[in-house]
């Protein structure tokens, strides 16, 4: 099968991290993927974020940029419409939102156009309107279009129930597929707690507004205040970075900010929970991640798409109340717990994760034919 793949970049990122791993397991089944970016590479950005342009592997795919820097919307539709007119695609998948715009948009006046299937990553209707005026006009506009998609590949269940009621999407071409997060389990060996600390909070993500890597300090105020020895280690890098570091050092909590590694979670100490305090989210790989490691986790239960991706009393725990305390509590129980979910996290292996979007690739291929 002969694969368009639509993203906002090749920089590193969650979701071209899912896309990287898709391609890969694509290519290794004898499928043609070609790669479409609709951002200009930004240096500038990728460095602040510890994320370096073009460091990212294509395993085998084309890569063709649809934008230099400066150039305009209309611009990348015709270069994306030439694109998918002459290389006669079976199917296109676009990923998120921006990216499956442009694609609906670039292959309305295509005669023979290939079938599109869009992919939402988060809860859209939530997100976009909380953000600025372009991220709006986006949500508006994708209200008219996202019909118009063969399918629509969701990555959590709110996220597939938010296209449906908030998109007017049938719910019949919309497809729950759960993100590649695991390549395999692996056998969790329990590790004795670090002496210095009885609770190692983690923040694996960027350090921006929307995770609110801020209320970590404020978790760990709480947990000192009920004599817990608690640090806060951080994979990821961000704006907010020189804030956190402050807010711990006015708190008196020890901070360690690590930045971005491969793999974060054999880089976690011992006594780790791992704490993802936004509130949309729609899934949240980290928390897979952290299961499949036998990390303990703490999310947000207004978050939505966690829900997916974690299992209450299993994997860690769901906050129900949005305050440091009660977050506070729900560290101090996932700390207790120890992480066995082998058969849960097959859902979420590599392989079956391809597996349901090769069925999606079919069914929409099928039905054109």
């Amino acid at each position: 099968m002969k694969v368009a793949v639509v993203t906002h970049s090749t920089d590193r990122g969650g979701a071209e991290r899912v896309v990287q791993t898709w391609i890969a397991r694509l290519g290794k089944r004898g499928h043609e993927v070609t790669l479409f970016g609709t951002d200009a590479p930004n240096a500038t950005e990728s460095a602040q974020y510890g994320q370096p342009v073009h460091e990212w592997e294509l395993h085998g795919a084309r890569l063709v940029e649809l934008a230099a820097k400066g150039d305009g919307h209309w611009t990348k539709v015709r270069r994306l419409r030439r694109e998918l007119e002459d290389g006669k695609f079976d199917v296109c998948l676009a990923m998120q939102t921006y990216p499956s715009l442009l694609t609906l948009t670039a292959v309305r006046s295509i005669r023979r156009r290939p079938p599109v299937v869009l992919s939402e990553r988060s809860v859209p209707s939530m997100l976009l309107k909380r953000q600025g005026r372009s991220q709006r006009l986006q949500l508006s506009v994708a209200r008219r279009l996202y019909r118009l998609a063969d399918a629509a590949v969701a990555i959590s269940h709110p996220v597939a129930a938010d296209l449906i009621s908030s998109f007017n999407l049938d719910p019949g071409r919309v497809h729950v597929v759960p993100n590649p997060a695991v390549d395999a389990t692996r056998t969790v060996v329990p590790q004795p707690a670090e002496p210095a600390h009885d609770i190692s909070i983690v923040l694996p993500s960027r350090l921006v507004p929307e995770k609110r890597p801020l209320l970590a300090v404020d978790v760990a105020e709480e947990l000192v205040r009920r004599g817990q020895r608690v640090k806060i280690v951080v994979f990821g890098l961000g704006p907010m970075r020189a804030a956190l570091e402050a807010a711990a050092a006015r708190a008196g909590v020890p901070i360690e900010i690590v930045g971005w590694v491969d793999d974060w979670t054999t880089a976690a100490p011992p006594s780790s929970v791992m704490l993802l305090p936004s509130t949309c989210e729609g899934f949240g790989n980290v928390l897979v991640e952290a299961a499949a490691a036998g990390i303990p986790s703490v999310a947000m239960s207004t978050a939505l798409g966690v829900a997916d991706a974690l299992v209450p009393g299993v994997t860690g725990e769901l906050v129900y109340l949005d305050s440091p305390t009660a977050i506070a509590d729900a560290v101090q129980r996932a700390a207790h717990h120890r992480v066995d979910a082998s058969d849960w996290l097959e859902r979420f292996s590599v392989d079956n994760s391809t597996d349901l979007l090769t069925a999606v690739f079919d069914r929409v291929v099928s039905l054109r034919r």
